[in-house]
């Protein structure tokens, strides 16, 4: 079904629930078994109903294509960082002399990877309700394994969003604020860096820490800094050098206690103030342990990385090989005049970009905006086909683009006394490249971050005729049924799908990240 059909679908039925077309097309599945009953396990085929099912909620789902992969455990792809044209240290490119030869092209690539991983829901429902499902709604197993549909397509959201193999290192913190009282630190001139840990570890600390002085010996430092959603809790290191920085203990913070959060936060950053300093202990990380989900058996990570950290990793170019498994725990993020940058991004790499708010109080600008088009652009010819952010930064960039450049709004509607109030900034002009850039809400994406994206590459390349980026399935939507037993006597579903997502135009891609929402 195409895109244009999904979308229809969704309109036709808005609140994105189960239509009778979908409840329908799960029965059929029902009739036809993959795996027999001496099994224990019966196996449906969901593709076919969970084309009609289109939740409103799940527009990265919806908007990102799907084609078939190959069965296999890790996808191999490469992304494309020089089309020749970009290439440094050689001569004018294409200026010959009279006789000679031109200059090589130097095409490259870089080898990328991302593992697949099967994403499941489970759903069950008693004996005693299915025998009397007829005076309750009807067909309840095939309503269970619709639902199963939508479960998962909100699941698949998250990852696709936010899924990572290892958290990804912050960006750098807002500066510090210091009290003269309510502690007992003492004067001096303090570096503060921060890492985001889980329960297999911690990752790289902040690049380029905050600076704060105090003054006096009972002062105390407050310190902003932003979050990343998969993680637990963070560890904030002080010192006076940087680099020799000390993990600050629980007792050091007002309240007691070292911060945590819950998985998938969606808030995107955190406030805590140091009453005193530890200058002993352990020092700021040297290595990223924080695998997000762990094989116990392995010891590799169970999740495949979404489009936050491809981005924020760079694509995942580290093949470091655990048990014979490639994984990626991602590099020391790196700084730029431009701001945020774990991608060690420079001019003319074709990677992606990825800013911080120039305002020391991490408040977004329109400018921040307008560097992220042209720097996009001047880094990889990247034209941007949309920006994606939460409901929060959606909210500010349509009041930033409102008031950009005096545009003035004007209200036709004759009706007295019945004026809708309010407008809604849906695309924009690019002012570099004339393209109109729609503004995307991605509910899964936490406030804080604006994603910029294609959807095609800047030029044609021979062999490559497929969008920039796409899931790739092993199997796509199907379901499993678990009979009733003897010792559980429900039926139970699962709803599975076996998947990756690659990027093949890291250049494509950007991101303003460390924004504090107005």
């Amino acid at each position: 079904m195409s895109l244009a059909d999904q979308y229809a679908l969704t309109r036709t039925d808005p609140t994105g629930l189960i239509t009778a077309e979908t409840i329908a097309r799960v029965q059929k599945s029902l009739e036809t078994r993959a795996i027999t009953t001496q099994t224990g396990l019966q196996g449906y085929d969901l593709s076919v109903p969970a084309q009609v099912v289109v939740p409103q909620v799940t527009p990265v789902v919806n908007n990102t294509p799907r084609k078939q992969g190959p069965g296999v455990d890790v996808h191999h792809f490469k992304s494309i960082t020089s089309l020749g044209w970009n290439s440094t240290g050689a001569a004018y490119p294409g200026a010959t002399t009279e006789g000679a030869t031109t200059n090589q092209l130097s095409r490259t690539v870089a080898q990328l990877y991302n593992v697949f991983r099967s994403i499941t829901t489970t759903d069950s429902l008693t004996i005693e309700s299915y025998l009397r499902d007829r005076s309750l709604m009807g067909d309840l197993q095939a309503m269970m394994l619709a639902q199963s549909i939508v479960a998962l397509k909100l699941t698949e959201e998250a990852w696709l969003t936010n899924g990572s193999d290892y958290l990804w290192a912050l960006p750098t913190p807002l500066a510090p604020t210091t009290s003269t009282t309510g502690g007992s630190i003492a004067a001096g001139t303090y570096f503060l860096s921060v890492t985001a840990t889980n329960a297999n570890g911690e990752t790289f600390a902040t690049q380029a820490p905050a600076t704060v002085t105090t003054t006096g010996t009972t002062s105390t430092i407050s310190l902003t800094f932003f979050t990343e959603p998969n993680a637990t809790g963070y560890n904030v290191y002080v010192g006076t050098v940087v680099g020799t920085q000390y993990k600050q203990l629980a007792t050091n913070y007002a309240g007691g206690a070292v911060p945590t959060q819950s998985i998938l936060s969606m808030a995107g950053n955190m406030t805590i103030t140091l009453v005193s300093l530890t200058t002993t202990g352990s020092t700021v990380p040297t290595g990223n342990t924080a695998m997000t989900a762990k094989d116990a058996t392995y010891n590799t990570p169970v999740v495949f990385n979404g489009y936050m950290s491809l981005i924020f990793g760079a694509g995942n170019t580290a093949y470091t090989a655990v048990n014979g498994q490639p994984t990626n725990a991602f590099t020391a993020a790196g700084t730029s005049a431009a701001g945020y940058n774990p991608s060690g991004v420079g001019t003319n790499t074709m990677t992606p970009l990825i800013l911080q708010p120039a305002a020391g109080t991490g408040k977004l600008a329109y400018s921040d905006i307008d560097m992220l088009l042209l720097g996009g652009f001047m880094n990889a010819r990247a034209d941007y086909d949309y920006l994606a952010a939460s409901a929060q930064d959606m909210g500010t960039m349509a009041n930033l683009f409102l008031n950009s450049n005096g545009t003035r709004v004007v209200v036709n509607q004759p009706e007295v006394g019945n004026v809708t109030a309010n407008v809604r900034v849906s695309r924009f002009a690019n002012p570099y490249t004339g393209k109109m850039v729609d503004l995307e809400l991605w509910p899964m994406l936490p406030q804080g971050t604006i994603i910029a994206g294609s959807r095609k590459l800047p030029y044609p390349v021979q062999g490559f005729d497929g969008p920039v980026s796409h899931v790739i399935t092993n199997r796509d939507y199907w379901a499993l049924e678990f009979p009733p037993a003897l010792a559980n006597a429900v039926y139970a579903v699962q709803g599975r799908v076996d998947e990756t997502l690659e990027i093949a135009f890291l250049g494509g891609f950007g991101a303003i990240t460390g924004i504090i929402p107005s």
